[in-house]
């Protein structure tokens, strides 16, 4: 075989290679799992020097990672805005509730002053009825 022919048979093995790669990293990202060069040899059988020295597998690696933390970042930014939002309802909730609190004490006390009143009423009519 000549020189030529077997650089031209490398070639088109690392292209087919390289296409495996690829595949592989989009099926990770499309299932959501974590994607790691590890996990990539694993699942490949390729060196892992294969997805950092080939420039098209390095970088189809490199944009899927980047996709994968863009979403988890997202979904952290949107899961903390809704918990903020939940902790300001919480405190409105617990303002509404204090104020009520209050009222319903000041309500007690005045209940409680009646009370001393009618009792001391009801003591004084009861020794005006004895005394008669």
């Amino acid at each position: 075989m000549k020189y030529d022919k077997v650089v031209a048979i490398n070639k088109e093995k690392s292209r087919q290679k390289a296409q495996v790669a690829k595949k592989e990293i989009q099926t990770m990202l499309e299932n959501g799992e974590r994607i790691t060069v590890e996990e990539l040899r694993e699942r490949t059988g390729f060196a892992r020097s294969f997805f950092y020295r080939n420039p098209e597998v390095r970088e189809a690696l490199y944009n899927a990672r980047s996709k994968q933390q863009m979403s988890c970042n997202s979904m952290q930014v949107i899961r903390a805005i809704e918990a903020e939002d939940e902790i300001i309802n919480l405190k409105i909730q617990i303002t509404k509730l204090k104020m009520e609190y209050e009222k319903l004490k000041s309500l007690e006390q005045g209940l409680i002053e009646e009370n001393k009143k009618l009792k001391k009423e009801l003591k004084e009519t009861s020794k005006v009825s004895i005394d008669k």
